[in-house]
């Protein structure tokens, strides 16, 4: 199963949302899930943090720009690499009406361009 592990904040911040999610997707990959990473994150903080080897793509979502434009284009890349479940692990603009990508993927998946199967998680 492709798992998206969704966050707004970097891996690299070192801290606990961040360091949860790297948790799981080091399970999950353990268990032969492939694992999409969204966060604000670079390259080199990927690598830094060591999270590189651990996902097959990373997709990133500036926090600082919540838009519902923004929102659909992440969920259309979603969509576009194939994710069965994007897990989205709530604090700050997830919460918001305004931009927030868990609306817009319930919006937008359920139309012909986006892929039926794709289960949206938040918590």
């Amino acid at each position: 199963m492709k798992i998206a592990q969704c966050l707004e904040y970097p891996l690299g911040l070192r801290g606990g949302v961040s360091v949860l999610v790297e948790v799981l997707a080091e399970q999950l990959a353990y268990n032969g899930h492939k694992i999409v990473l969204v966060s604000p994150d670079t390259r080199e903080t990927l690598q830094r943090t060591g999270a590189s080897k651990l996902i097959e793509e990373h997709i990133y979502w500036d926090p600082l720009k919540p838009s519902l434009a923004n929102a659909r284009k992440l969920a259309k890349q979603l969509s576009a690499c194939g994710t069965d479940v994007a897990h989205f692990h709530a604090g700050g603009n997830y919460d918001g009406i305004v931009g927030c990508p868990i609306i817009a993927l319930s919006i937008f998946c359920n139309t012909s361009v986006f892929r039926a199967s794709l289960q949206v998680i938040w918590w």
